[in-house]
């Protein structure tokens, strides 16, 4: 996917809310947002979201989301070795497993793009030359 398709993605997504992504094309999109903000020094994500400091690791951002949020998913791990079950059958009879909850990364981005869209972020533009144009239209309500 270009940079260019995939800002256009990006920003119907703002604008619209009306996409759908996968949580691969979700982590681009927070992963391009934590470079833009990192790239122009906009650093209220750091206190948003209670880091340590500002991050270039977008699995450290979205791990960190979900703590603070407790976006959990709960799985299914079987607790038996290979060869102890010959069959699932078997499995399923005795019910050896054991539940754990996992980060839900695809909510957590799902939470830091929403934040954006509503503007926890602050005033943004991500085309450089429009930011000066563009402070005509940001005024805090």
């Amino acid at each position: 996917m270009s940079v260019k398709s995939l800002l256009i993605c990006f920003n119907s997504f703002l604008k619209l809310n009306s996409c759908l992504f996968g949580l691969k094309l979700l982590e681009v999109l927070v992963d391009y947002l934590l470079f833009w903000l990192n790239r122009r020094q906009r650093t209220e994500y750091v206190s948003l979201f209670d880091l340590p400091g500002p991050t270039t690791d977008v699995n450290e951002l979205l791990i960190s989301v979900c703590f603070k949020n407790k976006f959990f998913l709960t799985v299914s791990k079987p607790s038996w070795l290979p060869n102890e079950i010959e069959t699932s059958d078997e499995l399923f009879k005795s019910n050896i497993t054991q539940k754990m909850a996992i980060p839900d990364i695809k909510r957590a981005a799902f939470h830091i793009l929403s934040l954006f869209n509503k503007r926890y972020f602050g005033p943004v533009t991500f085309l450089p030359e429009d930011e000066k144009l563009a402070d005509n239209f940001f005024h805090l309500a």
